[in-house]
């Protein structure tokens, strides 16, 4: 069961955002966060678009925090955070856009 409800929440983490998805208002033109609530659960998928100033110092900051393809920064959440009990990379998509699955309690 649990399997199936992750294949669907991918599904919808692919679907084209329309009016059915929730806009959080982040304050910041640079950064775009939509969501979407499954049914009458506490289950969300959610999307996050952040736009960066071509600065090669903030770039390589960036990319040596997380970069696409790589769990390091998932593995430090999972051992830092007590309510965090999976999270991890479940489709990469290309090198600048993956599918991260996460539980917590």
């Amino acid at each position: 069961l649990e399997l199936k409800k992750r294949k669907e929440m991918i599904e919808i983490a692919l679907q084209k955002i329309d009016g059915s998805w929730t806009v959080h208002d982040t304050k910041d033109d640079k950064i775009s966060v939509v969501y979407k609530q499954i049914g009458d659960s506490n289950v969300y998928t959610v999307r996050g678009v952040m736009t960066m100033k071509a600065e090669p110092d903030a770039l390589d900051f960036y990319y040596k925090y997380q970069e696409c393809g790589y769990d390091d920064i998932y593995i430090k959440a999972l051992k830092s955070d007590e309510n965090c009990t999976e999270i991890g990379i479940k489709n990469l998509i290309d090198i600048d856009h993956q599918i991260v699955y996460s539980s917590n309690n």
